[in-house]
Order: C-alpha cells, then structure tokens, then sequence
C-alpha cells in the first residue's frame, strides 16, 4: 500500500486541502484498487485535520500523521483481499460494521463477534440486526435503533446512500426481499446484488435504468421462485435525481386508489401501471406496480392493509382524480428536498411556497417563521440547508443536490 498527500486544487481545498492518493498494489482483489481521499481541515475549535473510511473516521492535529492513520485504518477494514463494499450504519449506538461481496456470498463482521454469510444482503442485514439487538447493541429495549445500509464509493471510500431501494415484503408469498441500489464507481450506472449475483444497469438517460435493473432483479427473483410475479417487486425511497427522471416519463391515468385520507395517483409507465406513495416521514417517494388499474389496486391493498395503514384489503377503492393537478406529481415537489417531509410541504404550501425557486428565494428566517405558526411538531426542524437545496433542484443541478444531500443529516449540515 502507497500513500502521497497531495494539495487539493479545487475550489473547496479551504476545507479540504490534501488528497491522500492511495494505492493498494497487491493488497486487495478489487477492481479498483486507487483511490483519492479528501482529507478535511476544521477550523472550528479545536483545528485538526480528518478522514472519513468506510464510514470510520480518524483524525489528527498534525498532517504528517495523516497517511500513517490511513494506512493502519484500511489495513483493519481488508478482510479477504478485499476492502468493504458496504457499511450498516447504526446511528443511536454510533457503531459501523463493514460488508464484503465475496463471490456470491455477503459478509458482515463484528469486533470481536460472529461473522454473518449469505448470498443476499437483506438476510445478512436482517442476521446483524438479530444478533445486536439481542446483545443490547441496537436500543435498550432491543427495537429502538436500526441498521442504514450505505455503499462505499469505490473512488474515495467515502459512504453513498442507496438510490433507491427493491423491495417485496409479504413473507406469506416467500421470503421478503430487500435490496439497496447504488451508482457504480463511475456513476454511468447503477447495480443491486441479487439472487448470488451483482445485477447492472447501464445509465443511458431517463427512466430506464430504473425500470431496466427492476425487470432484470424481479426476472431473477422469479426465475428464483422468491416472486410470483415481477409486479410484486416495488421501487421504494427514491432519491431526487431519478425521481425526476422517472416522473418525466410518467403519464396520468386520471385515476386515484383513495381510502379515507390516503391518496395513491395512478400514472402510466413503459406500459405499466404505476401508484405513487409519498410518505408523511420521509423524503422520498416509492412505486407500485401493476398490469392494470384494478392488479395495481389488489397490490396496494394488499400491502397497505399488512402494514396496517388501511383496516383491510377491501378498504380501498378506484376513484377519478377530482383536481388533477393535486394528484399528479408536481416538477417543484418539496418533499424531494432532504428534512422536507409531506406534512411540512403542505404547511409551505399554505404560505404559497409551492416551488423550488420560490423555497430557494425565502430566507431561513422566514421558513421558521411557517414552522413555528405550524407548532411542535414542525418548529424543531431546521431549514438552513433547505434554500440551498431548494436552488439546486431549480437550477435542474441534480448530481450537485445529490452530492450535498449526502453531506446532511436528515436535512441539516453536519
């Protein structure tokens, strides 16, 4: 393994002043095996400098130590020839436990505990969880925390958050399967692991990719006899940038599947029938499929009443969408802005900020002033990122919000 430091000569080298060249020759059998990684400098408080690995982080006062902490923090994450392709991240318990692809198998490791295999990374999530929360690791009530899955970017070994995610849930058809998607290293495409195999999709523009790695996992998956039908396996959590892309190519159909307060718009896509789900406590949104109307109505049902948001499967019916422009989704969709969920776009709305530019042109100030009129249960959120997300998205800079979405936390700086 080689390190050099060198000078960062980018516009953010004030925060960032030395890249740490890495190359690990023969130490790892990895494809990629350079890697360049930003060493931050914080002048807030105490300066020192720092360097984020796989999720861990080390730090000192003095740059000259900075290679030789590297070197001794990679030097622990290789486990059999190879560096981690993923982190599960818990964040209550500040703990990170580092997975490896290896051949068709995953990997997850714990300090001084077992080591949990298997060909799918939700069984190996699922395994970990088990296993933590019975030794207190994950809560103290063993359910108060969860495990982030994040992958590792195989240019500076930093964390990504998944894309989005496929998932199919009802065990009573099969074992649940759940798969994060993330970009590949030269962020032309996007991949999940899947029935022992890495499964790509190449980014040629639009929805397709989407809709290209979903039809190759769910074919998989059927061939595999985990699904019945590739309608069963749904896009979930999607990230702003191809949300975007995917609601490009989406058609209103006029129709809603509607149960008291619950509204599902119903589009057209690549021939499919699609209900969009937006939830009140996240930021993205996520996708049901079916072959018509009435298949995407009986899978709505079906999962909305196993997760108990409907009393049952008979509780949800077909309407027309009484003002289209409510059902449709908007370009200027708020919620695509990270600590802005449903809710809170709704309370925007009722102060006509009801798109980016106008979110971009409002002062923190100002969106506070809405929060608090909206009382506790929106007055502790903090907006101070949002107008800069907000010009992002305006701007159509997606890779750019992308990127700094990655540095928040639930929509604050770090």
């Amino acid at each position: 393994m080689k390190i050099n430091l060198v000078e960062n000569a980018a516009p953010n080298s004030a925060s960032v002043p030395y890249i740490a060249e890495v190359n690990m020759g023969q130490d790892v059998t990895h494809l990629w095996r350079d890697y360049r990684i930003p060493v931050y400098f914080n002048k807030h408080g105490k300066e020192r400098y720092s360097a984020e690995i796989a999720g861990f982080q080390i730090a000192s006062e003095s740059i000259e130590r900075i290679p030789g902490l590297i070197k001794y923090l990679i030097g622990n994450l290789i486990n059999v020839a190879r560096l981690p392709n993923y982190a599960f991240i818990a964040r209550r318990a500040q703990r990170v436990y580092p997975v490896y692809t290896i051949e068709d198998e995953v990997m997850v490791v714990t300090p001084n505990g077992p080591v949990f295999r298997h060909v799918e990374l939700a069984k190996v999530r699922q395994y970990l969880t088990e296993y933590l929360h019975k030794t207190r690791i994950l809560g103290k009530d063993g359910k108060s925390d969860k495990l982030h899955v994040r992958g590792i970017d195989p240019n500076t070994l930093g964390l990504r958050r998944p894309v989005f995610y496929l998932k199919k849930r009802d065990a009573a058809d099969g074992d649940p399967f759940w798969a994060p998607v993330f970009e590949n290293g030269a962020r032309d495409g996007i991949y999940a692991y899947a029935a022992s195999s890495r499964r790509d999709a190449p980014n040629t523009g639009g929805a397709s990719a989407m809709w290209d790695l979903r039809n190759v996992v769910a074919e998989v998956l059927v061939t595999d006899k985990r699904l019945g039908s590739v309608n069963d396996l749904r896009a979930d959590r999607i990230m702003p940038n191809y949300w975007q892309k995917l609601s490009a190519a989406m058609t209103p159909t006029g129709k809603t599947l509607v149960s008291d307060d619950l509204r599902i718009p119903v589009y057209e896509v690549n021939g499919k029938f699609i209900g969009v789900e937006r939830r009140s406590n996240e930021d993205r949104n996520g996708i049901y499929v079916g072959d018509s109307v009435e298949d995407l109505e009986a899978r709505v049902s079906k999962d909305m009443a196993r997760r108990g948001i409907i009393a049952n499967t008979n509780a949800m019916r077909i309407a027309d969408s009484e003002d289209q422009d409510e059902a449709s989704v908007a370009i200027d969709d708020l919620t695509l802005i990270e600590g802005i969920g449903a809710k809170i776009a709704s309370l925007l709305a009722g102060k006509d900020i009801l798109s980016f530019t106008k979110l971009a042109n409002s002062s923190v100030d100002a969106i506070k002033d809405v929060l608090n009129q909206g009382g506790p249960a929106y007055n502790r959120h903090n907006p101070e990122s949002w107008p800069e997300q907000a010009a992002l998205a305006a701007a159509g800079s997606w890779d750019e919000l992308k990127a700094l979405q990655d540095k928040l936390d639930g929509g604050k700086y770090v």
